[in-house]
C-alpha cells in the first residue's frame, strides 16, 4: 500500500480534472483496464511538467509544454493528443503539430562493404561461379539466402539490374571499375 503522502504518477493522472470523462470515452472504444492505467501513468507524466491542469493550458503553454515533451517518449505526447481530442480541444490539438523525431541510423557505415572491399572479395574467390554470385548480389543488394530461389529469368533480369531486391539498400557501386572482367 502506498503512502498517503506520496502520489504515483497513476494516481496522478487519474486526478487530472477531465480523467473520468477520457477513461470514460476509451472504455466506450473498447479499450482495456491495462491500457487505461497506463494512460494514467502517461497523464501523470505530462502534469509533472505542466504548469497546470492540462485542460487549463493556454495554445502558448501546450506549445511549450510540447517542446518539452520532444525529450520524452512518442506514446506520452500521443496519449496528450487523445486527450485533447475527446475533450473537444482542438485549439489546443493545433498546438501540437506532428513532431520531427531523429530516428538512429540502423545500420552502421562500418558494416556496410563499400565497392573495393567488394572487388577484394570477388578477387580472391577461386571459381567464376562465386564470382558471378558475388557480383550479382553486390551490384543488386540481395541476400545470399536469397541466391538459390532465383529463377533462371529472374536471374537474367537481375543482370540486367530491371529487378532490384526490395526494401535493402544497396551501396552505390556505380563508380566503381566495371567487373566484366567475371566472365572474361
Amino acid at each position: 500500500m502506498m503512502p498517503t503522502g506520496k502520489q504515483t504518477v497513476g494516481m496522478l493522472g487519474k486526478a487530472e480534472p477531465g480523467w473520468a470523462r477520457f477513461a470514460d470515452v476509451r472504455t466506450q472504444q473498447g479499450t482495456k483496464e491495462a491500457a487505461l492505467e497506463e494512460y494514467a501513468r502517461f497523464f501523470g507524466i505530462v502534469r509533472r511538467l505542466s504548469p497546470k491542469p492540462l485542460l487549463d493550458l493556454s495554445v502558448v503553454e501546450v506549445e511549450a509544454l510540447d517542446r518539452v515533451l520532444l525529450g520524452k517518449s512518442a506514446p506520452v505526447r500521443v496519449v496528450l493528443r487523445m486527450f485533447y481530442t475527446v475533450h473537444k480541444r482542438h485549439d489546443l490539438l493545433d498546438a501540437l503539430p506532428r513532431q520531427k523525431r531523429t530516428k538512429a541510423r540502423r545500420i552502421a557505415l562500418h558494416t556496410v562493404l563499400m565497392p573495393e572491399d567488394v572487388q577484394a572479395i570477388i578477387a580472391v574467390c577461386s571459381n567464376l561461379r562465386d564470382r558471378a554470385i558475388l557480383a550479382t548480389l553486390a551490384t543488386t543488394g540481395g541476400r545470399i539466402g536469397r541466391g538459390p530461389s532465383y529463377s533462371l529469368i529472374e536471374r537474367a533480369a537481375i543482370s540486367a539490374n530491371k529487378a532490384p531486391t526490395p526494401a535493402r539498400v544497396a551501396p552505390n557501386i556505380s563508380s566503381a571499375p566495371k567487373l566484366s572482367w567475371l566472365v572474361a
